[in-house]
């Protein structure tokens, strides 16, 4: 079942408790009820700001507030809700595991890593975004298995990423998929596929914002296209990209990272 069957039930929207005008001295006072449907639709937003922050200032306070956040967002039961807090649970996580890998903190980049696997094992529903979280997630965990079973869990990557794709084709399995290729020893087959997938993948429409599905990964492909240019040596085309991509997306984390990057060449 995927999250667009899910969604064909009718999710109610919970109201925010009206508090009294005038309470009896020393009641206590409930706060507002949480409208889980607005909250999750802010997520994919607040995580980039998140990014952002950790980026900058190395704060990730934003980090934590989100995923406790999440933790104790009550569902009402729905159960496309409760799958789509568990999806953002995860995401919040895969990106803050990234976020500490940039400051090269291995310990914090583990922990969020496997509290993402965790996340993820909770959600039983057959979905393309489900498997291509969950794909980037395995992938960037092979740094911390042992080297005996990187093989079997870069498989396991792939075949998250396989039934991704067989969901139907997004931006983020595209992205999954370039991503993987791109950190593939040429020696092993790896980097034939990436660039291909990128400019596929973003050939695609793109992706209305702000809802509950998610919409996120354009400039992150963006930004790893581009470093295959540069590596690639094809200077005039990346710098071109990259004019254009941070005119769209000027606060994206990926963008600003590939330029610190470039200038420290």
């Amino acid at each position: 079942m995927t999250f667009r069957v899910l969604l064909a039930a009718s999710i109610p929207v919970v109201a925010s408790s009206a508090t009294p005008a005038i309470m009896a001295q020393n009641s206590a006072v409930e706060a507002p009820a949480v409208d889980p449907v607005e909250m999750l639709r802010d997520i994919e937003v607040r995580v980039d700001e998140a990014a952002l922050l950790a980026l900058t200032d190395n704060d990730f306070g934003i980090f934590e507030q989100i995923e406790s956040d999440l933790r104790r967002l009550d569902t009402r039961g729905v159960v496309s809700l409760e799958n789509y807090r568990t999806y953002w649970l995860s995401y919040a996580l895969y990106q803050e595991s990234i976020a500490h890998l940039r400051t090269q903190d291995m310990e914090a980049t583990e922990q969020a890593l496997s509290q993402a696997s965790a996340a993820l094992s909770q959600l039983k529903i057959e979905d393309g975004e489900v498997e291509t979280l969950r794909s980037l997630v395995t992938g960037l965990q092979l740094m911390f298995v042992p080297p005996q079973d990187v093989l079997r869990d870069a498989q396991i990557s792939q075949q998250h990423l396989d039934a991704g794709m067989r969901q139907g084709p997004t931006i983020r399995s595209y992205y999954a998929l370039a991503i993987a290729d791109w950190n593939t020893p040429p020696e092993y087959g790896g980097r034939t596929k990436a660039e291909a997938a990128l400019r596929e993948g973003l050939e695609l429409p793109n992706e209305a914002s702000g809802r509950l599905k998610p919409s996120w990964g354009r400039d992150q492909a963006q930004a790893l296209l581009i470093q295959i240019l540069y590596t690639t040596s094809r200077a005039e085309e990346a710098d071109t990209r990259l004019v254009s991509a941070l005119e769209m997306y000027p606060d994206s984390v990926a963008l600003r990272e590939l330029i610190r990057m470039k200038k420290a060449q």
